[in-house]
C-alpha cells in the first residue's frame, strides 16, 4: 500500500462561532404574563381563521376546489388588509 499524502486542515476554519445565549431579560425584552399570551393566541386564531375563510371563498371564485394556494391567500390578506383599518400596519409581502 502506498502512503498517502496527508492534507493540512485548519480547524479553525471549520469550528463555527456559537453565539451566546441570553436570557430574554437580559435582551430587555417585555415578557407577558399568561393572561395576555392566551388572548394574543385567541386573536391570532381568529385571524387566521378568518384569512383561510376568505382565501377559500376567492378560490371557488375562481374555479379552484382543491388546496389553497399561496395566491389565494394573499388575495385574502389584501381584501382584508383594504376592509379594516389599523394603525400600525407594515406594508410588506407577506405569504
Amino acid at each position: 500500500m502506498g502512503s498517502a499524502s496527508a492534507v493540512p486542515v485548519r480547524i479553525r476554519a471549520i469550528v463555527k462561532v456559537v453565539p451566546e445565549h441570553k436570557p430574554a431579560r437580559d435582551l430587555g425584552w417585555k415578557t407577558l404574563n399568561a393572561d395576555a399570551i392566551i388572548v394574543l393566541a385567541g386573536v391570532s386564531k381568529m385571524h387566521v381563521g378568518e384569512m383561510v375563510e376568505k382565501a377559500r371563498e376567492l378560490a371557488e371564485k375562481r374555479g379552484n376546489y382543491g388546496p389553497l394556494l399561496p395566491q389565494d391567500m394573499r388575495a385574502a390578506f389584501a381584501e382584508i388588509s383594504s376592509t379594516t383599518s389599523a394603525s400600525n400596519v407594515h406594508h410588506r409581502r407577506r405569504f
